[in-house]
């Protein structure tokens, strides 16, 4: 799969000067496509959704440490005006917001650090109308889901529906209403959840769900 030989407008937004200047320069080099790379990390936050807006991109590569609420209203905004692809640029450690990218309509990630080969070959297969993710983070993303699986697993629907408000950062009380439960139900549930799982507080059951 390679780039086809035309002009492909790039927004690109990477915290770390380095990385986003070897990024650009990759791209810059590559003599088979045109690329018009924007590098838009000089940009402030509030300025990021116009100029990505008013610049029409095929593809925005973002850091994923933008944070959720701000990737959200990228995703938002590409979604409403039918603009470029965006591929988000992550590390292992990333897994719980790279699930929500997903869910708000990545094209692909990208590990931090990526090399010139799987960073142009992702492009093109988004490009292509593909998805894409670095070998290293599909890994690590399969190996997180499935102990997820194989913890929750060990759970009755209704304890996951407890341990899902308890993730939230819901109280007793919101578990209860939202789940036509009474309080003391909930506490009950909390206290097998705990017994099951070998914790003792709200903290390491969250540790268990978003760390491993």
């Amino acid at each position: 799969m390679i780039l086809e030989q035309r002009s492909i407008k790039i927004g690109l937004f990477v915290f770390e000067e380095t990385d986003g200047q070897r990024l650009e320069d990759i791209m810059l080099g590559y003599e088979l496509t045109n690329f018009l790379v924007y590098n838009l990390r000089e940009t402030s936050v509030s300025r990021l959704l116009p100029s990505l807006s008013s610049n029409a991109m095929d593809i925005c590569i973002l850091d994923i440490d933008l944070g959720i609420e701000q990737l959200e209203k990228l995703f938002a905004m590409s979604a409403l005006e039918n603009s470029g692809h965006i591929l988000i640029y992550a590390d292992e450690h990333q897994m719980d917001s790279m699930r929500k990218c997903m869910e708000y309509g990545a094209k692909g990630f990208l590990m931090k650090g990526v090399q010139e080969v799987e960073l142009l070959f992702a492009m093109a297969s988004v490009l292509e109308g593909g998805s894409f993710i670095s070998p290293a983070l599909a890994t690590r993303f399969f190996k997180t889901y499935q102990r997820k699986w194989k913890l929750l697993n060990e759970l009755t629907e209704r304890e996951i529906l407890v341990v899902n408000g308890l993730v939230e950062g819901s109280s007793y009380k919101q578990i209860a209403q939202q789940n036509h439960m009474s309080i003391n139900t909930v506490r009950d549930y909390v206290k097998k959840i705990y017994r099951k799982l070998h914790i003792q507080s709200r903290g390491e059951l969250l540790y268990k769900v978003h760390i491993l």
